[in-house]
């Protein structure tokens, strides 16, 4: 599984007009390989769009980037709306399994999104990816609420992962962050594994999830 993940800073007047453009993207449902998209704002940084998109594979979504996004970015004039974007591009590795049993329904169901962005030592990459499938997904598993997500790769920096997790509830993240989260960083050893990790935690915006016609 291919992702794609924006980052878009809004200016609070055009927020509105943000929101009613990234709409438009209900359009890509349509497109081949297209598996499911969601987006919200960062509730740590209200001026942050933040928008996940999940396809079957980085030729789909080279196909569709070919044939269909111009259509829909220059229709909706989104580009009017923000003062920055930033896409990065992640190839998925471990399924974090939650209480949905799939992605898209994860998706369908989430009210929050929460991602953590790893800039891992050169030197630790081994043992980062091992403690994730060894600590982290059993653990993820466990919390109340996880929905489901995905453990990612960058495509074009090595020591680059992206952790994205679907939950239904914020209460249920927080008790998750209070009583679940300490003792992973303490037993993964997260810390010393790092350079540094940018976490964001987003609100999503209904009418901006999309989900494939063949998902």
């Amino acid at each position: 599984m291919f992702i794609k993940w924006i980052i878009c800073d809004v200016l609070a007047e055009n927020k509105i007009a943000f929101s009613n453009a990234q709409e438009q993207w209900a359009f890509t449902a349509s497109a081949e390989g297209f598996i499911a998209q969601a987006g919200g704002w960062n509730l740590n940084n209200k001026s942050e769009a933040c928008i996940i998109a999940f396809w079957k594979s980085e030729d789909h979504l080279k196909q569709f980037m070919k044939k269909l996004h111009d259509e829909i970015f220059f229709g909706s004039q989104q580009g009017d709306t923000y003062e920055s974007i930033q896409v990065a591009h992640f190839e998925t590795q471990l399924t974090m399994e939650g209480s949905c049993y799939s992605l898209v329904e994860a998706v369908q169901n989430a009210g929050f999104l929460r991602v953590a962005d790893c800039k891992v030592k050169s030197e630790k990459l081994t043992h980062f990816e091992k403690v994730q499938q060894e600590i982290w997904l059993p653990a993820m598993k466990s919390a109340k609420g996880m929905l489901g997500g995905k453990f990612s790769k960058s495509e074009t920096d090595q020591q680059r992962y992206l952790v994205t997790t679907f939950w239904d509830t914020l209460d249920n993240h927080s008790i998750y962050s209070q009583n679940i989260l300490p003792d992973c960083k303490r037993k993964s050893e997260v810390a010393d594994d790092t350079e540094h990790v940018s976490g964001k935690l987003v609100e999503l915006e209904h009418s901006w999830k999309v989900i494939g016609e063949k998902s």
